[in-house]
């Protein structure tokens, strides 16, 4: 399995232990519900400011998701 794959298998962990939605996610990120489903699913690739976005907003760390 991907490195990606990986983190976006423990992205959406991480959402769903914190009963967020993904809208409510897109919201606090500043992106598309479509999007952050695509990133979950591993469907496509994300930078590093995405990624630093979309932990803040979780309030989680690199190494909760490694």
């Amino acid at each position: 399995m991907s490195l990606r794959k990986q983190i976006s298998i423990k992205l959406r962990k991480a959402r769903r232990e914190q009963d967020i939605s993904q809208s409510e996610l897109a919201f606090r990120v500043k992106t598309g519900q479509n999007h952050i489903s695509e990133i979950e699913k591993g469907n496509v690739g994300f930078n590093i400011d995405t990624l630093e976005k979309i932990m803040k907003a979780l309030s989680i760390n690199l190494k909760d998701l490694i």
